[in-house]
């Protein structure tokens, strides 16, 4: 550089990774002073380059990406790793320099997702890969109990209003391979609660007495009955449901505007 004074000057042309130390000399009309002392030792580098995406393995709710290190760390060693999910851009990271997989939680069963992964090293995040194949998230199968020869879910639902459905809402609740049990497949069932009350039923089916939901959103007759809709209509405004109490079990007819609970049986 050309100058009089104090100042910097720039090196260019270095090679990442590796270290150098310099010195200076000054020139004027005379010539050329001797060098300086040597500086410290420094090692230029830059952030590193995108990592080769591989395959994206869905989970539960969770995806695992693999992925291959970066053939140019940029000069400074990677110690860790970013994948990141599109759509929600919820991310996982793993620890390390090479090659590996990585696991994003928090995603959404039955949802398509491409991934990225980018390489974090002294300087920082360098550029992302390219974007995995798309995957699906596949909602798993319900557990389901059987006690009493069918097939039923284990638990109820937790959608609707609270765990509490309309008829409307419970006719079209029930997951692919499952139904809203008919007022038959109660009446079979009930008959093999023993006691018929409250206390089979939740040994049966592990049933429990929610009570009910008025439209309003007020809750009635919680931990005293359970009611359980049936999928036939009784009349343009009602709709048959399993109830019972610690005395007995019954199926009626409730109107179909209540909030009553939902278990769903196997087709």
């Amino acid at each position: 550089m050309t100058q009089a004074g104090s100042g910097n000057i720039i090196v260019a042309g270095l090679t990442n990774g590796t270290a150098y130390t310099f010195t200076v000399t000054a020139t004027n009309v005379i010539g050329n002073s001797s060098a300086s002392a040597a500086s410290n030792s420094v090692t230029p580098a830059s952030v590193p380059n995108a990592p080769t995406i591989g395959a994206a393995t869905p989970g539960d709710t969770e995806a695992t990406i693999a992925f291959t290190a970066p053939a140019n760390n940029g000069g400074s060693t990677i110690t860790k790793y970013e994948a990141i999910s599109s759509p929600d851009g919820k991310t996982g990271i793993v620890n390390g320099s090479g090659s590996g997989s990585i696991t994003v939680t928090g995603l959404t069963n039955g949802k398509t997702y491409t991934f990225t992964v980018r390489a974090f090293n002294g300087v920082g995040w360098g550029g992302v890969s390219a974007k995995s194949d798309p995957v699906t998230l596949l909602i798993p199968p319900p557990s389901v109990i059987s006690k009493t020869g069918r097939v039923w879910m284990k638990n109820d639902l937790t959608g609707g209003n609270g765990g509490f459905y309309t008829w409307d809402q419970a006719r079209t609740a029930c997951p692919t391979g499952f139904h809203l049990p008919n007022k038959e497949e109660w009446v079979a069932e009930l008959n093999k609660f023993s006691p018929k009350n409250a206390s089979g039923a939740n040994t049966a089916l592990g049933l429990k007495k929610n009570g009910y939901r008025y439209s309003n959103g007020s809750i009635s007759s919680e931990g005293v009955y359970g009611y359980y809709w049936s999928s036939p209509a009784s009349s343009s405004t009602g709709a048959y449901y399993l109830s019972f109490g610690s005395s007995n079990a019954h199926v009626g007819s409730n109107g179909k505007s209540v909030g009553c609970s939902v278990r769903c049986i196997k087709d």
